[in-house]
């Protein structure tokens, strides 16, 4: 399965789809007039790098359109002194070994799609970095489950949270609250916030993590 972020790799990825004699292939891609070109700054084995850094904070993982907004929110977390990198694995079931390899050793890996977080790409990668027994939180953005409120595409997108101002803040706070407890949770939701019955939890409620990022739509309608 390939979800293109762009025309030009929309392309690549049909032609590609068309000499692949040894299975079923499928592409998602949005019905939308007009998306930003997205060019990769060099590949990491069949993975799309589209920005690097020496440091290893956060990596974050693009699926489909939402890198342009992926790496916005990059830029917003390099201004705050984070080392970022981004890719975007092209073809994303089954999950590419390299994106498992490049995780290693990151402080926080951010995923994000526009698709439903319940049994998304998001939660494949979770699933294949814990069999490969990498530790590292994990914070997965998306659209909830359930019936959406009606608007244009940017419209629901940003009511989901899926902007690169919210996106950011969230991942900001996550790495601060990491600091504060000296450890990280295995898997987050794009609320930041794990069950607020474990110690990690309770931490997070003191920190007021709710206060530092209001919650949606809110937030997501300021950042329109």
């Amino acid at each position: 399965m390939a979800a293109p972020r762009d025309i030009p790799f929309l392309r690549s990825a049909l032609r590609e789809a068309a000499a692949h004699q040894h299975g079923p292939t499928a592409l998602r891609f949005p019905n939308e007039s007009t998306h930003p070109v997205t060019p990769a700054v060099g590949p990491f084995g069949t993975v799309d790098v589209l920005a690097s850094s020496p440091h290893r904070d956060v990596l974050l993982v693009s699926f489909g359109t939402m890198a342009a907004t992926w790496l916005e929110a990059a830029q917003k977390l390099t201004a705050r002194g984070l080392g970022v990198t981004v890719v975007d694995p092209r073809w994303v079931k089954p999950v590419p070994p390299e994106v498992i390899s490049l995780a290693d050793g990151f402080r926080l890996i951010g995923t994000v799609e526009e698709n439903t977080l319940v049994g998304g790409m998001g939660t494949a990668v979770t699933q294949a970095l814990s069999k490969a027994g990498i530790r590292q939180a994990v914070c997965t953005f998306g659209l909830p489950e359930g019936f959406l409120k009606y608007g244009s595409r940017p419209d629901v997108l940003a009511f989901s949270g899926l902007t690169p101002h919210y996106i950011a803040d969230r991942l900001m706070n996550i790495l601060l609250a990491t600091e504060l407890e000296g450890k990280s949770p295995q898997h987050l939701d794009m609320s930041g916030r794990p069950a607020p019955s474990t110690p990690w939890g309770r931490l997070i409620a003191s920190f007021n993590l709710q206060n530092a990022v209001p919650p949606l739509p809110g937030n997501a309608r300021r950042a329109l």
